[in-house]
């Protein structure tokens, strides 16, 4: 439950995941939008192929998208920061 070395309490804050969920979600929308733009205006593929392909890849991408939405939740927005020279010498 706690770090014997430094003492952080190992839970998540209260919304962390659904944090994680809005920062996982705006990565698949700007993947939409990305994809969309790149099939018509510059490839030209019809409507119905486009859907289908990011529907595929949005899918197919989804585990990694809030795997590092996480990653940014826990980097990004937690107020303990990693300091290497409290561990120096010591075997983790």
């Amino acid at each position: 439950e706690f770090c014997p070395v430094c003492g952080i309490r190992f839970e998540h804050e209260t919304g962390f995941f659904w944090g994680a969920m809005y920062i996982s979600y705006t990565f698949s929308t700007g993947l939409m939008i990305f994809a969309g733009i790149l099939g018509i205006a510059i490839y030209e593929v019809p409507f119905m192929y486009l859907v289908i392909g990011i529907f595929i890849v949005v899918v197919l991408t989804c585990p990694y998208s809030f795997r590092y939405s996480r990653m940014i939740m826990l980097y990004g927005i937690s107020p303990y920061k990693f300091d290497p020279e409290a561990y120096k010498g010591r075997v983790l």
